[in-house]
């Protein structure tokens, strides 16, 4: 066993008493950690926006160089089509961190179909009629995914209230 000096300079390395170093008391605890507040309903409605806008910023400087630099790229303005998915991706994370479950439907429904109207007009209308087809189908799968969630939540709310009325 440490004599005391070395008992106490262990101590105030670690933070603790003595005594909670040799166990004769229990550690004292941490104040609790302060969640972050959820942001007001405009900051959620805003920064969702910003995030969008700022693929529609990028894409428009993208436009201006192609055109300004004469590069040989056909239909140049499709640039701005190509972002509508791309702007879909932080829509998503943002409603998963704020909204709900129909505000995220929405937002992964909107990538599902932007994605098929940018392949269907980036590799030529004639031949990419099967492109809304794999869209149907993956539309088709988020709704059983979306559906799929909300029977396991209901579950989990059943047996929670379960497990509190047989205590």
């Amino acid at each position: 066993m440490p004599d005391i000096v070395t008992l106490q300079k262990l101590a105030e390395l670690y933070g603790l008493t003595v005594d909670a170093l040799i166990g004769a008391a229990p550690p004292e605890t941490q104040p609790p950690v302060r969640m972050r507040r959820m942001p007001s309903r405009p900051k959620r409605i805003i920064i969702p926006m910003l995030s969008a806008g700022l693929v529609f910023l990028i894409a428009s400087i993208l436009y201006f160089a192609v055109t300004a630099l004469r590069l040989p790229l056909p239909h140049p303005a499709r640039i701005f089509l190509y972002a509508v998915p791309v702007a879909c991706v932080p829509l998503i994370v943002f409603m998963k961190l704020w909204w709900g479950v129909p505000q995220r439907f929405c937002a992964v429904s909107a990538l599902v179909w932007t994605l098929a109207l940018s392949f269907w007009t980036a590799f030529g209308a004639e031949r990419m009629h099967g492109v809304f087809i794999v869209a149907a189908v993956m539309q088709t799968l988020v709704v059983l995914w979306y559906i799929m969630r909300a029977i396991s939540r209901r579950k989990r709310r059943l047996a929670a209230k379960e497990n509190e009325g047989g205590q």
